[in-house]
């Protein structure tokens, strides 16, 4: 199972296409582009590596979907102008989905499969997630006070 759960994470690498270092070499730090980043990361990621609604290891894609929506959601604010909704939505409700939680208080947070077998693999698409939403957060285009 542990060389399923590695195949699974460099199958996943290859997916994203290590999108994150050409965006910040080039410098351009747009939010709409790396949201867009962060959507097909999570688009191309495979479903063993989210669980399902009843909190079992097993997705039939319902909560893929569900976060590409609330992703589509937020460059929806950002193309509108709308950052501090599109920041909200981005701290409050999609990176705590995109993370590994590890007492039963904030379990239910994440969307990513707590399966042994899978934790490689998911610590894999973690890290990417939360790298991209780094650089989202690093791309804020308002004014700092």
């Amino acid at each position: 199972m542990r060389l399923k759960s590695l195949v699974l994470a460099a199958l996943f690498l290859t997916s994203i296409g290590f999108s994150v270092i050409p965006t910040m070499a080039q410098n351009q730090m747009d939010p709409v582009e790396l949201t867009l980043e962060l959507k097909n990361a999570v688009d191309s990621a495979p479903q063993e590596l989210f669980r399902g609604w009843d909190g079992e290891n097993k997705d039939d894609g319902r909560l893929m979907n569900a976060l590409v929506e609330k992703i589509d959601n937020v460059i929806m604010m950002f193309e509108k102008g709308n950052y501090q909704g599109g920041y909200a939505k981005l701290d409050k409700d999609i990176s705590p989905k995109l993370n590994i939680c590890t007492t039963t208080r904030v379990v239910a947070r994440s969307w990513l499969s707590n399966d042994p077998a899978m934790r490689d693999a998911v610590e894999v698409f973690r890290d990417a997630c939360q790298g991209l939403i780094a650089e989202i957060k690093l791309a804020d285009p308002r004014p700092t006070p």
